[in-house]
Order: C-alpha cells, then structure tokens, then sequence
C-alpha cells in the first residue's frame, strides 16, 4: 500500500527542519570563520560601490586587488548586501539560499537518474524519496562547516550540481538547450572559483562509459559538445568583458600557479591528505552503506539492486570532482565540499533499494517528532542567538567600536595589529 501523500511531505518536513536547525545553531551564533569574513567584507564593498567587480577589495584601506579568486561568488552575496545590508544576519540569509539551491540540486539529480518506468513499477515512491540524499548530504561535518562559515564552495557546489543535473537531462534527450545550460553552469563554476568546476566537463563521458556500450564514440562526441559551446560562450564573455582575460591572468599568477608549483604556503606536505581527509568526511554515508547491506544480507529477503549502474556513475563524479584535488599543494579540507552531494547521492541510490519499503508503511509517529525536532529548533536558537561560535573577545571589542565610531571612520592602530587579519576582516565586516 503506497503511504499518503501526507507521509511524503511530512518525511519532507523531518529533513528539512533538521538541515535548517543546523544552519540556525550555527548561524545565529556571532563570528566565522576567516575566509569566509573575507568574502563577506569583498562582497559588502561592490554591494557599497567602494570597489567594482573586476578589481574587489577586502578592506580599502589596506588591500589591493583581490586576485585570489574569480570575482562572480562575491557578485552573488553583494546582491544580498544590497537587499539586506551589512546586518550579520546578511550572511545567513545567503547561507539559506545557497543551502537551498545545493538541495533542489541534489533532488533534481535524483529525479533525473530515477525517472525510469521500469524500476518505477517495483520501486513506486522512489523519485520523492530525495530528502533521503539531501539530509544524508548536510549532516556531512565539512558541508554544514562550510555552509555555516560563507565558504566560497557553497556557491560552486549548486552551480555544479545543476551543471551534472544539466549533463544527465543533455546525454538521456541529446536536446541543445541542455549542453547550452550545462556549458553556462561551468562558465559560471569557473567564474567563482576558477578551476575547481571544471570537473563538471567530465560528466558526459563518464555517464558514456556507465549507460552506453559503444561509450567511446558517445563520451568523445557528448564531451566535445559540452567543450565547444563552453569555449564558445566563454570567448563571448572575454569579447564583451576584456577585464576577464586581464583578471584571470592575474588569478593564475597569485593563485592558480603558486598553488600548484608549491610556490605559495604548502599547508601539507603529502599531496594525498585530502584524500585521507576524504575518508573521514565520507563516514557517515559510508557506515550507513555498509549497515543496509549487511541488513539486507542477515534478512532472507531478495532485495533488487536496482540502480548499481546509477550509483557507480555518481561516485565516478564524486571522484573526478576531489581527486584531482591531489594535484594543489596547497590543501584544505573544505575543497572536498563541492564533490559531497554526490558521495550522498551515490551512497543513497545504492541502498535505496532496501530501505523503500520502510518508507511505504503507514508512519503516525511522523507527525509527532516533526512537531517536536521544530520545538527542540526554536528552543535552541533562542539560546544560540547571544553566543560566540569564535573570536568572543575580538567581537566584543568591536561592537564597542562601532557604537563609539561615526560611519566610515578610518582609525589608526600598530603596525603588528594589521598583521592579525581576524582583527582587521572582523573590524571591517561588522564596524
């Protein structure tokens, strides 16, 4: 018997709530992480006029040119600085949108890969089943840090996951709008973090070497599309933006090149930390993986696996988008952020043949715990809203300033001072 709809949306409801409890515990609390501070002021002088787009600034009266990376993310939150202004409360509503686009990302992907007639008739509540993937997604350690601190990764992750979502609908009707809207999703990857979504560009063929036999032929034909009419849309933007090719020569030689010639701080020396690292990230999909089989195996039912093809083609996106990671010496753990909804999604589309059933019997307690997760929310952002996540002494020093200070006052300090960038990126993000 197929559960109500009423089940559906309240098993909806039970994800969502706990993925925006997350956000709020982090959220309402005061301070962040320092790239993400850095972001945040960037983004708060083109929303202000101080700097324009193609030669952003961190704190005028200090930085020159922000080079490090490709100026389209901070174009996105600067939006959100004009709606809402330079309210601390500005990055979490940010963190929100791009929260919510990662999910309807993800969920399309699972639409996309599920909607097959025949696996429809054995598994019929698999297609709204993509809350499973999502909350699997963001209880991810470095994805709900990464969300919660204003990391530039946030961005790239739903423009790719549209830009793979795009690939799929592209390879399964071979229509041109699809490559077309795939091609302007790496356009826009690279324009926010410069080739860290280039992964994307991988996906046709390795969609080719899953689903089609002649995959060859396929993977150099789909691929070729994908490349030529992201060069071709690429060269429009340089023809009508000059400043592009000037910025992202400057970006390859403070950013691209030092990282990958070692010539820039190496954080670690052995270039496979981030796949160890990945490891410890991916636990949690992992053990929930291997506990499903070997409930699966203990229990004497028959159990179809359904979509191995499926699985095996999104953990091959998974690593196209955080092994090459291996090739930067400089490396940190919220690099991996971009290729987790697809860890999640490989890992849940495997298993999902398992757990279906579970959720086609008649869930009263739902209702309930639904009501209960949103009080346990409400609750805990009542007392989180007045505590420090970091820098509690910093912060406080600088609400006294703010008060104490006209608007856009330049104020003197030590030389050693300036060297601590916390002080300055949360003097002029919050001052």
């Amino acid at each position: 018997m197929l559960p109500t709809n009423r089940n559906i949306f309240f098993y909806w409801f039970l994800s969502l709530s706990i993925i925006v409890g997350i956000l709020l515990h982090f959220m309402l609390q005061q301070g962040m992480f320092l790239d993400g501070l850095a972001y945040g002021c960037i983004s708060k002088n083109l929303a202000n006029g101080v700097s324009s787009f193609w030669q952003p600034i961190c704190i005028r009266t200090i930085d020159k040119t922000f080079y490090s990376h490709p100026p389209l993310g901070f174009g996105f939150q600067a939006i959100f600085f004009w709606l809402f202004g330079d309210s601390r409360f500005t990055d979490m509503y940010f963190a929100f949108f791009t929260t919510a686009l990662s999910t309807s990302g993800i969920v399309c992907i699972w639409h996309a890969l599920l909607h097959q007639k025949v696996n429809q008739l054995v598994f019929p509540i698999a297609e709204k089943l993509g809350f499973i993937p999502a909350v699997i997604w963001f209880i991810i350690p470095v994805v709900f840090w990464s969300y919660t601190n204003n990391m530039l990764e946030n961005i790239l992750s739903f423009v790719a996951l549209f830009g793979v979502y795009f690939c799929i609908k592209a390879m399964q009707h071979q229509k041109w709008i699809y490559w077309i809207c795939a091609s302007f999703c790496i356009l826009i990857s690279v324009l926010v973090k410069g080739a860290g979504g280039l992964f994307v560009l991988a996906t046709p063929a390795l969609y080719a070497l899953v689903f089609h036999k002649n995959w060859v032929k396929t993977a150099f034909l789909s691929c070729f599309k994908l490349g030529f009419i992201f060069l071709a849309l690429a060269g429009i933007l340089c023809v009508m933006q000059p400043s592009v090719i000037a910025y992202f020569k400057l970006y390859y030689l403070v950013q691209l090149k030092p990282s990958l010639f070692s010539q820039s701080i190496v954080n670690h020396s052995n270039r496979l930390f981030i796949l160890m690292q990945l490891f410890n990230q991916v636990l949690i999909p992992l053990i929930l993986f291997f506990i499903v089989i070997l409930v699966a195996k203990r229990s004497q039912k028959t159990i179809v696996w359904a979509y191995k093809k499926e699985s095996f083609f999104l953990f091959l996106v998974a690593f196209s988008a955080s092994v090459p990671l291996v090739l930067s010496a400089k490396q940190h753990l919220f690099y991996l952020v971009p290729s987790m909804p697809f860890f999640a999604l490989a890992s849940t589309i495997f298993i999902l043949p398992a757990i279906h059933n579970f959720f086609l019997k008649p869930a009263a307690w739902l209702k309930f715990l639904s009501i209960a997760v949103v009080i346990l929310i409400v609750i805990n952002s009542k007392f989180s809203i007045n505590k420090f996540y970091r820098n509690e002494a910093l912060l406080k020093d600088v609400y006294k300033l703010k008060y104490s200070l006209k608007e856009n006052a330049i104020i003197q300090c030590d030389s050693n001072l300036l060297k601590e960038d916390a002080i300055g990126a949360n003097l002029y993000r919050y001052a």
